[in-house]
Protein backbone atom coordinates (compact mmCIF):
# COMPACT_ATOMS: atom_id res chain seq x y z
CA UNK A 1 0.00 0.00 0.00
CA UNK A 2 1.21 3.22 -0.86
CA UNK A 3 2.91 5.05 2.21
CA UNK A 4 2.77 9.36 2.25
CA UNK A 5 4.77 11.39 4.89
CA UNK A 6 4.22 14.69 5.09
CA UNK A 7 7.37 16.29 7.52
CA UNK A 8 5.20 19.00 8.95
CA UNK A 9 1.99 16.77 9.76
CA UNK A 10 3.98 13.36 10.23
CA UNK A 11 6.95 14.05 12.63
CA UNK A 12 6.29 13.16 16.19
CA UNK A 13 4.88 16.87 17.84
CA UNK A 14 6.79 15.68 21.11
CA UNK A 15 10.24 15.20 19.61
CA UNK A 16 12.54 18.91 20.04
CA UNK A 17 13.33 19.92 16.30
CA UNK A 18 16.96 19.06 16.73
CA UNK A 19 15.38 15.75 17.65
CA UNK A 20 12.94 15.64 14.70
CA UNK A 21 16.07 16.93 12.53
CA UNK A 22 18.17 13.40 13.73
CA UNK A 23 14.62 11.31 12.35
CA UNK A 24 15.14 13.12 8.75
CA UNK A 25 17.27 11.10 6.98
CA UNK A 26 15.74 7.61 8.27
CA UNK A 27 12.14 8.67 7.29
CA UNK A 28 13.58 10.17 3.38
CA UNK A 29 15.49 6.89 3.18
CA UNK A 30 12.26 5.14 3.06
CA UNK A 31 10.62 7.43 0.61
CA UNK A 32 10.30 6.52 -3.27
CA UNK A 33 9.72 9.93 -4.55
CA UNK A 34 10.14 13.77 -3.43
CA UNK A 35 7.51 16.55 -3.57
CA UNK A 36 8.31 19.86 -2.74
CA UNK A 37 5.82 21.75 -2.31
CA UNK A 38 7.38 25.86 -2.69
CA UNK A 39 7.25 29.31 -3.57
CA UNK A 40 9.67 32.14 -3.71
CA UNK A 41 10.85 31.18 -0.58
CA UNK A 42 12.07 27.43 -0.88
CA UNK A 43 15.67 28.15 -0.44
CA UNK A 44 15.47 30.21 2.60
CA UNK A 45 14.32 28.01 5.41
CA UNK A 46 17.73 26.00 6.70
CA UNK A 47 14.96 22.88 7.24
CA UNK A 48 13.90 22.31 3.73
CA UNK A 49 17.51 23.32 2.32
CA UNK A 50 18.45 19.83 5.06
CA UNK A 51 15.32 18.17 3.56
CA UNK A 52 16.52 18.70 -0.12
CA UNK A 53 20.27 17.97 0.64
CA UNK A 54 19.36 14.66 2.93
CA UNK A 55 16.81 13.57 -0.33
CA UNK A 56 20.12 13.16 -2.17
CA UNK A 57 22.71 12.58 0.03
CA UNK A 58 20.70 9.35 1.24
CA UNK A 59 20.63 8.14 -2.89
CA UNK A 60 17.56 10.09 -3.91
CA UNK A 61 17.34 10.66 -7.44
CA UNK A 62 16.36 14.14 -8.78
CA UNK A 63 14.18 12.10 -11.68
CA UNK A 64 11.87 11.05 -8.67
CA UNK A 65 11.43 14.86 -7.61
CA UNK A 66 8.15 16.62 -8.28
CA UNK A 67 7.92 20.39 -7.41
CA UNK A 68 4.70 21.89 -7.83
CA UNK A 69 4.13 25.41 -6.73
CA UNK A 70 2.13 26.15 -3.27
CA UNK A 71 0.40 29.70 -4.64
CA UNK A 72 -2.04 31.34 -7.03
CA UNK A 73 -4.03 29.41 -10.05
CA UNK A 74 -3.85 32.32 -12.57
CA UNK A 75 -2.02 31.44 -15.14
CA UNK A 76 0.49 34.42 -15.14
CA UNK A 77 0.94 34.34 -11.55
CA UNK A 78 1.96 30.73 -11.41
CA UNK A 79 4.58 31.42 -14.38
CA UNK A 80 5.83 34.38 -12.16
CA UNK A 81 6.03 32.17 -9.09
CA UNK A 82 7.72 29.69 -11.05
CA UNK A 83 10.41 32.28 -12.21
CA UNK A 84 10.86 33.19 -9.00
CA UNK A 85 11.28 29.58 -7.54
CA UNK A 86 14.21 29.02 -9.91
CA UNK A 87 15.70 32.24 -9.51
CA UNK A 88 15.72 31.58 -5.60
CA UNK A 89 17.22 27.89 -6.54
CA UNK A 90 20.27 29.65 -9.06
CA UNK A 91 20.64 32.03 -6.85
CA UNK A 92 20.88 29.58 -4.01
CA UNK A 93 23.76 30.15 -0.98
CA UNK A 94 23.43 28.17 2.39
CA UNK A 95 24.62 31.54 4.07
CA UNK A 96 21.75 33.23 3.14
CA UNK A 97 18.70 30.57 4.98
CA UNK A 98 17.69 31.04 8.28
CA UNK A 99 16.32 28.61 10.49
CA UNK A 100 13.23 28.32 13.45
CA UNK A 101 15.34 28.62 16.08
CA UNK A 102 18.86 28.64 17.27
CA UNK A 103 19.07 25.37 17.97
CA UNK A 104 18.16 23.99 14.70
CA UNK A 105 20.29 26.70 13.09
CA UNK A 106 22.87 25.02 15.18
CA UNK A 107 22.52 21.42 14.49
CA UNK A 108 21.73 22.02 11.00
CA UNK A 109 25.10 24.24 10.50
CA UNK A 110 27.21 21.35 11.93
CA UNK A 111 26.07 18.48 9.20
CA UNK A 112 26.63 21.91 6.03
CA UNK A 113 29.68 22.42 7.74
CA UNK A 114 30.70 18.28 7.71
CA UNK A 115 29.27 18.06 4.21
CA UNK A 116 31.16 21.48 3.35
CA UNK A 117 29.22 24.23 2.37
CA UNK A 118 30.43 24.49 -1.21
CA UNK A 119 28.85 20.95 -1.64
CA UNK A 120 25.45 21.70 -0.02
CA UNK A 121 25.26 24.54 -2.33
CA UNK A 122 25.99 22.38 -5.44
CA UNK A 123 23.38 19.88 -4.55
CA UNK A 124 21.17 22.46 -4.08
CA UNK A 125 21.16 24.32 -7.24
CA UNK A 126 21.19 20.79 -8.69
CA UNK A 127 17.22 21.05 -7.99
CA UNK A 128 16.96 23.61 -10.63
CA UNK A 129 16.55 21.33 -13.93
CA UNK A 130 14.24 19.67 -12.03
CA UNK A 131 12.18 23.27 -10.57
CA UNK A 132 12.61 24.45 -14.40
CA UNK A 133 11.04 20.73 -15.72
CA UNK A 134 8.29 21.42 -13.38
CA UNK A 135 7.69 25.20 -14.38
CA UNK A 136 7.13 23.51 -17.96
CA UNK A 137 5.02 21.21 -17.09
CA UNK A 138 3.35 23.36 -15.24
CA UNK A 139 3.08 25.84 -18.09
CA UNK A 140 1.56 23.56 -20.24
CA UNK A 141 -0.88 22.66 -18.06
CA UNK A 142 -2.05 26.15 -17.37
CA UNK A 143 -2.38 26.93 -21.19
CA UNK A 144 -4.19 23.85 -21.84
CA UNK A 145 -6.83 24.52 -19.12
CA UNK A 146 -6.97 28.01 -20.15
CA UNK A 147 -7.86 27.08 -23.30
CA UNK A 148 -10.38 24.58 -22.53
CA UNK A 149 -12.15 27.52 -21.05
CA UNK A 150 -12.07 29.35 -24.17
CA UNK A 151 -12.76 26.57 -25.91
CA UNK A 152 -15.95 26.11 -23.40
CA UNK A 153 -16.79 29.57 -23.05
CA UNK A 154 -16.92 30.17 -27.05
CA UNK A 155 -19.28 26.56 -27.65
Amino acid sequence: APVVWVDALCADPLLLPRDALAHMPAYLCRCRRLVVVCGPTVADRLWVVAELYCWRASGGSLAAVDMVVAGPEEAAAQRECWADVVAAIDAFHVMWTDAADGAERDTIARGVRLAGVGYVNEVVRGYMDTAMACAAAAGTEAERQAQAQADAAAA
